[in-house]
């Protein structure tokens, strides 16, 4: 998995996450075959969520106590704790999501 920052001052809809709509500011995580350009049997460009003038990788140490919060909460995991813990947390998750 891959997180992207939407960095442009506009919501984007990415074709790849089926039409989601990611608003400026927020980040949201993408599977590593989504990311780049792709072509279809066709030879036609598939929606991508990487024109890199758009999107920024995030590391999980560059969101704030509040965006970790966030992560967490979405994953029906504790929300309490100092940024290293949550950050712990939040890696282990992602480990053993990666194991399923």
């Amino acid at each position: 998995m891959v997180r992207l920052k939407n960095i442009t001052s506009m919501d984007l809809q990415v074709p790849a996450l089926g039409d989601q709509v990611v608003k400026a500011g927020e980040t949201v995580d993408v599977d590593d075959a989504l990311v780049g350009v792709r072509e279809d049997e066709h030879g036609d460009l598939l929606g991508n969520v990487w024109p890199e003038s758009n999107w920024e990788v995030q590391a999980d140490d560059d969101l704030t106590v509040a965006e970790l919060r966030e992560q967490l909460k979405a994953k029906g995991l504790p929300t309490s704790g100092t940024k290293d813990e949550l950050l712990a947390r939040l890696a282990e998750a992602d480990t053993e999501g990666e194991g399923e």
